[in-house]
């Protein structure tokens, strides 16, 4: 993640986030998918690059499952 913590636009508000791992040739890592509470997404996303097989993590509405932002390691 880059620079300094999270955006505040992640980590304020109410809206729990459904993020889920995706490997390098872009399929959903089965297993990693979770809604979270906005104080728990980074350890959350984190915990999901543990897995080796996941490359980055997409961050969604844990209610409409839009496309939030997603998350990759240097």
């Amino acid at each position: 993640m880059e620079g300094e913590g999270l955006p505040p636009v992640l980590t304020e508000g109410q809206e729990e986030r459904l993020i889920k791992g995706y490997s390098a040739d872009d399929r959903i890592v089965y297993g990693t998918g979770r809604i979270v509470a906005p104080a728990g997404l980074e350890d959350a996303a984190a915990a999901t690059f543990e897995d080796p097989r996941v490359a980055y993590v997409h961050v969604r509405s844990s209610r409409n499952n839009c496309y939030t932002c997603r998350f990759e390691l240097d």
